[in-house]
């Protein structure tokens, strides 16, 4: 039930480019859930850099409750999607805690088309306020990922996660490695390392299989820019960790992760694909479990990953649901709306078909 009526707030569409998108960070402070990779600091600084996505905010009495970045889909029918980018998958929208129906009510009131939300939590916060208060509600596509509940400390997560052969493997690749050279794990702790942890990850994706495809972040000068701002962003906001590993000076894996609302969201991980017998990318992930079990204050961990990941599925054996959700307020007519789901539906059926055949005729793995 709305406690403040939908008519007193505002509404802004913030063109681009645009050098202070102040809704981001004034609704950043209190939100109702974790937004992950649409975190606002990052999303600021996408729009700053990126084309294609558009800044919708819904005022209450001047103060910003919602803020998303939206983009706009023309067929079969014109809808907004969450826009989507290598550095933003997801389309949580940044809405202040206690203002849920009020800020989704302005937000499809205002925008009088259906709304797609990718990748959004089905038991948060933001999934639950949509489907109570949008007039038209669908879930488009559901699937469950990796996750981390946080309970207890690392060393007991190993001993009740990994039977005893698994825990020395997992011991043994690093201890090989270690005999070849100097093997160090390292996490960031001041602004003065990020430009090296960033440089770092940056050159080990190019160097692998996505510089070969040419989808590296490294070949668009306006992502490096967007990722160097963004997480600038995050770190001063104290919401961001990077970890790396590094073996004679080099380093030869590169993890970050945000951390809002008692949540971690993993980001992107590279590593040099030279070591690939000694399995950086699942030492690193086990480098990562450790600091978030020992030494952070929040309850759960999202991988990102796709459903039935090879590597983290294996590690991270809780599973998160998650929901692709179209919207919509009263002025949608239901045929417009069901036309718009069932486009949805056949969009995401035939990129999952085409997704598995390249995979399996390329022998990849996406990330």
């Amino acid at each position: 039930m709305l406690t403040k009526p939908v008519q007193n707030m505002d509404f802004e569409t913030l063109p681009l480019p645009r050098d202070d998108t102040a809704g981001f960070v004034a609704v950043s402070g209190n939100l109702s859930e974790a937004t992950g990779f649409a975190l606002p600091q990052l999303q600021r600084a996408l729009l700053q850099h990126v084309s294609g996505g558009k800044q919708f905010t819904v005022l209450d009495a001047g103060r910003p409750i919602l803020t998303t970045a939206l983009s706009k889909r023309l067929l079969p029918l014109p809808h907004h999607v969450s826009w989507e980018t290598p550095l933003s998958p997801s389309g949580v929208p940044a809405i202040a805690a206690g203002f849920e129906q009020q800020a989704v009510a302005g937000l499809l009131m205002q925008l009088r088309k259906p709304v797609l939300l990718h990748q959004i939590p089905v038991d948060g916060a933001v999934f639950q306020a949509f489907k109570q208060t949008a007039s038209h509600f669908a879930v488009v596509r559901q699937w469950e990922r990796a996750g981390l509940r946080v309970q207890g400390s690392h060393e007991s997560w190993l001993m009740t996660n990994f039977d005893q052969k698994r825990r020395k493997e997992l011991k043994r690749l690093r201890t090989r490695l270690s005999e070849q050279g100097a093997l160090e794990s390292q996490s960031l702790t001041s602004a003065l390392e990020l430009p090296s942890y960033i440089d770092d990850f940056l050159r080990l994706e190019a160097s692998g299989w996505k510089g070969g495809k040419g989808t590296a972040l490294q070949q668009d000068a306006n992502l490096v820019a967007a990722l160097r701002t963004g997480l600038k962003g995050a770190f001063d906001a104290g919401k961001l960790k990077f970890w790396r590993i590094v073996f004679d000076g080099g380093a030869i894996a590169s993890l970050f992760a945000f951390i809002e609302q008692g949540q971690v969201t993993l980001g992107k991980i590279a590593y040099d694909e030279g070591f690939a017998k000694f399995s950086p990318g699942v030492l690193i992930i086990i480098d990562a479990t450790a600091a978030i079990q020992d030494t952070l204050d929040v309850t759960v961990a999202d991988s990102t990953a796709i459903p039935g990941h090879p590597m983290i599925d294996r590690i991270w054996r809780d599973r998160l649901p998650m929901a692709d959700i179209l919207v919509a307020g009263s002025a949608v007519s239901t045929t417009y709306f069901n036309i718009v789901v069932r486009s949805g539906e056949i969009r995401n059926q035939l990129r999952s078909s085409v997704k598995s055949i390249y995979y399996k005729l390329k022998g990849e793995q996406a990330s």
